[in-house]
């Protein structure tokens, strides 16, 4: 089974990697999907891999500082300036922030952005990581409060470790 929840997929070469968050009771609702599970205390980050995005190999379970709370919604991407992967995700009490040196994991904390300009609340509800062709990344994401707007904030490009002033490209409709 994959834990893996609040899923993020990057591409490195030929290689797909599934980066998630495991939740306490991810093992016990592997094995009886119809009963309710209350513990959803973070185990940690897991690195999966494939080639063929059928089969799966568990690559790393990764518990980096600074995870305390609620912690998921992450994404990778690769920041040719510093060769590193940075992963992005809600924790921390705001944008959370890690990097490793291979894309199979290792990430270790690098920072907390605690107010995201240009998004209303300055914190976002859904999000997702986009790495464009041109190798630019970006944080696409909703507001924390009323999700019906979505916005697009570039990553530093020096190092992918902030979040700058996002953009409104869509308002209205969708999920309260």
């Amino acid at each position: 089974p994959i834990y893996s929840q609040g899923v993020g997929v990057h591409q490195d070469g030929d290689t797909y990697y599934w980066y998630g968050v495991k939740y306490g009771g991810a093992p016990a609702y592997a094995m009886n999907p119809s009963n309710d599970v209350d513990d959803t205390s973070f185990q940690g980050i897991t690195t999966y891999s494939s080639k063929d995005l059928v089969n799966w190999k568990l690559e790393a379970t990764d518990r980096p500082s600074n995870t305390s709370g609620w912690f998921g919604r992450l994404g990778v991407a690769y920041n040719a300036t510093t060769r590193k992967y940075v992963l992005a995700a809600q924790g921390n009490g705001g944008l959370y922030f890690a990097t490793s040196d291979r894309p199979s994991g290792g990430f270790t904390y690098s920072n907390t952005q605690t107010n995201l300009p240009g998004i209303v609340n300055g914190s976002t509800g859904d999000q997702t990581i986009f790495q464009d062709d041109d190798g630019q990344a970006y944080l696409v994401s909703s507001s924390s409060m009323g999700r019906a707007n979505r916005y697009v904030s570039p990553l530093r490009a020096t190092d992918f470790l902030a979040a700058e002033n996002a953009v409104l490209v869509y308002r209205g409709g969708g999920r309260q």
